[in-house]
């Protein structure tokens, strides 16, 4: 019988055979409402955004919301005979599945041994914001083209030689992205960030001059491919008498503005998710800088000071900080942990060859932290859907566990285990508080 458990535990899958035997249907037993909201029988006013996004189907016109998604929601009702409802939450399940299914086999690769892979599957597929896959908002369609962009930068990782055919198919993708929600922003800082970064931090061979100038050809196709996207967008809203620049208008109507507002490092007002969404992407860059220096700078006792306390940190970030900056340290632990994070990094060669990978990804999900931060006035809603709903948090901290920079964590396994226990019982929470129109955007 053990035996029979492992294999199925080991099957490369079985997170996703979780999420559906397990996860799902216990939130059904809790709460019946989901099989209706599932099935495109109710909706409730509550979900403003796809109320939104139906109405855009029903008559595609220049808003906040960008276009790709209500017109993928109108033409496969026309092709199903279906009404739109039904239609966004079909089409959100199956990109959401196909993403999920990716995503698993992008984790693999990326992972050293089938331990980490699977464990590391479990924590993507049983994330919190997994939910959103299936209420008919954009993070499915959102997530799968993600996937595709994070697959063919590893692709890039492992050819030396490139056709145009694969630049364009980035220019294509990023084009896709920038047609369905606002990433130029995001998009220009993760990959200019860490093409600086890794100028910055690398030595120039002519080994790593031959991968930067590589690097930078792929970014460029990112930022125009997203360019070409808006592009499209603005010329529709010019046509239609609205403005180029109209989509961001309509965002002033959302509440936001340019403000800095430091009682959100406390309490963001609104899920705990979000608070996490605005540290733990900074928790996950900070071990990049243990052998980061700049200008003789070392950030090497920063990164060793935010992983000191993990444990609290992950649960309430601003405390778990605090304790670590206030507790007094052992020095000889500290300077044995900084021994052995050194001497790991001469030879850690996984997580060089994923360095940009690494940066890109972890950047993209500290912009929506720093945009959120900056712009929103009452609340910091959405912002755990933004980061934990889409795969850029989850494909870095892979590399980071994957790599010799996981020693900096203490207990790694513990840690991997809590995680999982509390993304397994937020998810089921969402999906009940998704049946009682609860769930909080």
């Amino acid at each position: 019988m053990n035996l029979f458990l492992q294999k199925i535990y080991f099957f490369k899958y079985s997170s996703i055979l979780f999420l559906f035997i397990l996860v799902i249907p216990s939130s059904v037993l809790i709460n019946s409402e989901i099989l209706q909201r599932f099935a495109g029988i109710h909706i409730s006013n509550n979900y403003n955004d796809l109320n939104h996004y139906l109405s855009l189907a029903e008559n595609l016109r220049c808003s906040a919301f960008y276009p790709l998604w209500p017109f993928l929601i109108k033409s496969f009702s026309h092709l199903k005979y279906i009404n739109l409802h039904i239609s966004a939450i079909t089409l959100s399940i199956t990109f959401g599945l196909i993403s999920l299914f990716i995503g698993i086999n992008t984790i693999t690769k990326l992972s050293v041994n089938q331990k980490s892979s699977t464990i590391l599957s479990y924590i993507y597929v049983l994330s919190p914001m997994t939910v959103f896959f299936f209420v008919g908002y954009t993070e499915a369609f959102f997530s799968l083209l993600s996937w595709i962009a994070i697959s063919l930068i590893i692709k890039f990782h492992n050819n030396d030689s490139l056709k145009f055919s694969h630049y364009l198919s980035v220019f294509l993708i990023y084009t896709l992205l920038s047609l369905t929600r606002a990433t130029i922003v995001q998009t220009i800082f993760s990959s200019f960030g860490s093409l600086i970064l890794i100028k910055l931090n690398n030595s120039s061979s002519n080994n790593n001059q031959f991968n930067f100038k590589k690097l930078i050809k792929v970014s460029i196709c990112m930022i125009t491919g997203c360019l070409f996207g808006y592009l499209l967008i603005g010329i529709f809203c010019s046509v239609s008498g609205e403005g180029f620049l109209a989509p961001f208008s309509y965002q002033k109507e959302w509440g936001k503005s340019l403000g800095f507002r430091p009682l959100f490092l406390l309490n963001t007002r609104s899920p705990v998710i979000d608070l996490w969404g605005l540290y733990f992407p900074f928790l996950i860059f900070a071990s990049y800088l243990v052998d980061f220096s700049i200008l003789s700078i070392k950030f090497e006792k920063l990164s060793l000071l935010i992983y000191k306390n993990f444990p609290m940190t992950l649960i309430y970030p601003p405390l778990g900080l605090l304790i670590s900056i206030l507790k007094k340290s052992d020095r000889k632990l500290i300077r044995s942990k900084s021994f052995l994070v050194n001497l790991s990094q001469a030879d850690d060669l996984y997580f060089q060859e994923n360095e940009f990978l690494f940066l890109y990804c972890i950047l993209f999900s500290i912009s929506h932290s720093l945009i959120c931060f900056f712009t929103q006035e009452q609340f910091l809603y959405s912002l755990g859907r933004y980061v934990f709903g889409q795969p850029y948090f989850y494909v870095a901290f892979a590399i980071l566990i994957n790599s010799k920079r996981r020693m900096l964590i203490n207990n790694p396994k513990i840690i991997l285990t809590f995680s999982l226990i509390i993304s397994f019982l937020y998810l089921i929470k969402n999906f009940v508080d998704f049946g009682d129109s609860k769930l909080l955007l």
